[in-house]
């Protein structure tokens, strides 16, 4: 596994198509939703402990930036105007 792959959401979690972007998603837990957005060069396993914890009061949704963790490959330059473009249509 890769660097990479090991800070990213769980292996086998989904991917879905967003924003021209193939994003890896986790959702685990009920409850209200939390979203939970890692910083660049992270991903998704940095809420592991988080979603562990609070699978009972909340669900967790971690994501993966494109290029990061279990997504594919960015077919843009990262900003912060992309990026609120692919939440947005998550």
């Amino acid at each position: 596994m890769s660097h990479r792959e090991a800070v990213g959401v769980p292996a086998g979690s989904s991917r879905v198509s967003v924003a021209g972007e193939q994003i890896a998603v986790s959702r685990e837990g009920q409850g209200i939703p939390v979203v939970c957005l890692s910083a660049i060069a992270h991903g998704g396993g940095d809420f592991d402990a988080f979603a562990e914890r609070m699978t009972s009061r909340f669900e967790s949704i971690r994501i993966d930036w494109p290029g990061h963790g279990r997504s594919g490959e960015a077919s843009s330059t990262p900003s912060a105007r992309r990026y609120a473009d692919v939440l947005a249509e998550l």
